[in-house]
């Protein structure tokens, strides 16, 4: 995600992360106070490089790749859901963005593996 800025967003994100849920966060937003920020988060920023901006704005729920890694033998996967469009997390009350919200394997397979390239590539802030 771009830039980050709702506390709606961003409590419910650390109240999944204390359930146990793993939550990976990969954003531009240079915020000297990301550690204190997001405590039960992972949260890699990518750097700011001259002419360089990472402007993606998705998010990938119950991934493909990431199920492999976590799920027991035998348990059901659950269906991916990929949410992306114009918005970025924040709160503008006179924003005008949209999103689009789907499960449609091609798709989400697509952006998680563009979150694993992101993930894997960018400054490390805190694991």
């Amino acid at each position: 995600m771009y830039a980050i800025g709702s506390t709606e967003i961003l409590n419910a994100l650390i109240a999944a992360a204390r359930r146990g849920v793993r939550v990976r966060l990969a954003t531009q937003t240079n915020r000297k106070n990301m550690n204190e920020k997001f405590p039960d988060i992972s949260v890699r920023r990518l750097p700011t490089l001259i002419n360089t901006l990472m402007h993606n704005k998705f998010s990938v729920i119950d991934g493909y790749l990431s199920l492999r890694e976590l799920l027991p033998k035998g348990a059901k996967e659950p269906v991916t859901v990929c949410v992306t469009g114009s918005f970025n997390w924040v709160n503008y009350l006179d924003s005008c963005d949209d999103i689009f919200i789907t499960s449609a394997p091609r798709i989400c397979k697509s952006l998680e593996q563009e979150f694993h390239y992101i993930w894997n590539n960018c400054a490390f802030i805190k694991h």
